[in-house]
């Protein structure tokens, strides 16, 4: 836990200011004003395939006592702060639009460093794509499965080609993450073991380009989701305030 926690540094928006260029072969870049535009593929058991479009900001840094913390914001207004630290980039905390921050578990990195094949860590996460039916007073409504879990991400491969709406690239990381866990499905199904599977690929200078995510409760569990992500435009000067 950090000394003061996210909630209180989160305030200080005078210290915003420009956080230090990350440089051009960067898998996770954090320069300021940087925007991403993703397109964005949904398809949940029961209520079929959806489509949507994603947008992500780089807003710059907030300087602490102890932590230098970038923010990057998504279009609805969910905040995320990061460490850049010598063994890795860092999750350290989110804040959601009308909520106060929060810190993160320990240890939550997104990239552990060295990037070289083979290596692994864990990660706490929950699942978000899976719904459950619940029959209600005058309909059956899809409630949320929001099961804890830990995934295990590996550096699998470091020259894929990806090809996404935004173009062609090459000399991609390719991380994989696999977990379990156990969700109630309701008073008739009880809890059931569930898996999770995400697939992520970042180019060099570029980031993030393509993420693919399964969540499955098995072939006699009534929930399933899955999502594929694609990176469709990236400008460097922000597309949003």
């Amino acid at each position: 836990m950090m000394p003061r926690t996210l909630a209180m540094v989160a305030t200080l928006g005078a210290l915003l200011v420009a956080c230090k260029p990350s440089g051009g072969q960067s898998y996770f870049p954090l320069d300021p004003g940087w925007t991403w535009r993703y397109s964005v593929a949904t398809d949940i058991k029961n209520l079929g395939t959806e489509k949507s479009a994603q947008l992500v900001v780089n807003r710059g840094m907030i300087v602490t006592e102890q932590k230098n913390l970038v923010l990057r914001m998504y279009e609805d207004g969910h905040v995320f702060y990061y460490a850049v630290q010598d063994d890795g980039i860092l999750l350290a905390g989110d804040r959601e639009a009308g909520e106060d921050a929060k810190d993160a578990p320990p240890n939550q990195y997104v990239l552990k460093y060295p990037v070289a094949v083979g290596v692994t860590w864990p990660v706490d996460g929950k699942t978000y794509l899976m719904r459950r039916q619940e029959i209600g007073p005058a309909a059956v409504i899809m409630v949320p499965i929001k099961a804890d879990l830990e995934l295990t991400y590996t550096v699998e491969a470091k020259d894929d080609v990806v090809k996404v709406p935004a173009g062609t690239f090459r000399n991609c990381l390719r991380l994989h993450g696999k977990g379990t866990g156990s969700a109630n499905m309701g008073e008739r199904m009880g809890d059931m073991d569930i898996t999770v599977e995400s697939t992520e690929w970042f180019a060099p200078g570029v980031g993030l380009v393509k993420m693919t995510r399964k969540e499955d409760s098995g072939p006699e569990g009534p929930a399933f989701g899955s999502m594929t992500l694609e990176l469709e435009d990236l400008n460097k000067g922000s597309w949003f305030n």
